[in-house]
């Protein structure tokens, strides 16, 4: 697999201190020698939903009330990844705490991914 071929001389010379490495897939991680797995858990959606808010600055009762549905749908595109969430969250706190504008990056192509996450792992291994 190029990703373990690629990590795998970097991390042995790293061996006398610690290096993080995060991945979604598994063999990576056990073929570049890691010592120890942490599997994080995707966020809950009201998790998702507080995390969305605290990045989007939305603390406003009102705000939230106003934002939930459209906010929630732009939760389900994030499926329950954090990081996602905070990406989304900075884009939302440059924009106006309005309907419309949350619409707009709920509706953008940006969301269309080119390749499905098996099409770019086949990639990788031939």
């Amino acid at each position: 697999m190029v990703w373990i071929d690629l990590l795998k001389n970097p991390l042995q010379f790293a061996a006398s201190g610690v290096v993080l490495l995060t991945t979604r897939d598994k063999t990576v991680a056990s073929g570049v020698g890691a010592i120890y797995v942490h599997e994080v858990e995707k966020l809950s959606r009201r998790s998702c939903w507080e995390l969305l808010c605290k990045k989007a600055y939305i603390g406003e009762e009102d705000d939230m009330l106003n934002l939930r549905d459209v906010g929630m749908e732009i939760v389900k595109k994030c499926d329950g990844l954090p990081l996602a969430i905070k990406v989304i969250g900075g884009l939302l706190a440059t924009k106006k705490k309005d309907r419309r504008e949350w619409e707009k990056v709920l509706q953008s192509n940006a969301w269309i991914k080119g390749e499905t996450s098996e099409e770019l792992h086949k990639g990788i291994m031939d």
